[in-house]
C-alpha cells in the first residue's frame, strides 16, 4: 500500500504540482496577480473538499449505496444518525455502516417490502465491519428482530420499530 501512494505521488500529484506552479508563473508574469491566487485558491479548497468527503463521506453517499444496493428509494422519513465508512483501497472496496432512524409507518413499509421482495436473503449476523461497535454504541443490538441481505448490503431491522441498521461490506458476502 505504501509503494502505491509513493507511485502515486511520484506519478500524479508531483507533475500536477509542477504544473500548477508554471501556469500560476506565467499568469502572474502576464498581470493576472489576482485572479491567478483567486484560482490557486478554488483548486485548494477542492481538493481539501475531496478529500475530506472520501475520508467522511456525506449522507448522499450511504443514501445512494443504500439505494443502489437495495433497489429500493430510501425511506422519505429516514434520518441517519451515526455513520461510518473507511477510506476504499486501491480497488474501490469499502466497508460502510449507518443508524437510520424511521417513522414508525415507513419502518413497516420497508420491512413488508423486504419481507416480500424475492431478491433479499434471510441473513443471520451483521457487525462485520471494524467500525460497527463504535458507530451501533447505545442501539439494542440484540432487539434484531429481522436481518436480510441483498447484493453487498444487509439490513437489520431492529424492535424499536423505527431504527435499522445498514452495513455494505465488500469483502466477505
Amino acid at each position: 500500500m505504501l509503494l502505491f501512494i509513493v507511485i502515486f505521488i511520484v506519478i500524479i500529484v508531483l507533475p500536477f504540482i509542477w504544473l500548477l506552479v508554471k501556469l500560476a508563473n506565467w499568469f502572474i508574469k502576464k498581470g493576472y496577480k489576482k485572479a491567478t491566487y483567486i484560482a490557486l485558491c478554488i483548486i485548494g479548497l477542492f481538493v481539501v473538499y475531496s478529500i475530506y468527503t472520501a475520508i467522511y463521506p456525506p449522507d448522499r453517499f450511504y443514501i445512494e449505496d443504500f439505494e443502489y444496493y437495495t433497489e429500493l428509494k430510501f425511506p422519505p422519513s429516514s434520518k441517519i444518525l451515526k455513520k461510518n465508512a473507511d477510506y476504499p483501497d486501491q480497488h474501490g472496496k469499502y466497508t460502510s455502516i449507518a443508524v437510520v432512524q424511521l417513522s414508525k409507518s415507513d419502518y413497516k413499509n420497508l420491512l413488508l417490502k423486504v419481507a416480500t421482495d424475492t431478491t433479499f436473503t434471510t441473513d443471520t449476523t451483521i457487525g462485520i465491519s471494524n467500525s460497527f461497535d463504535e458507530v451501533t454504541a447505545g442501539v439494542d443490538k440484540k432487539g434484531i428482530i429481522k436481518i436480510v441481505r441483498k447484493k453487498k448490503m444487509k439490513l437489520a431491522f431492529l424492535k424499536d420499530s423505527t431504527h435499522l441498521l445498514i452495513e455494505k461490506h465488500f469483502y466477505n458476502f
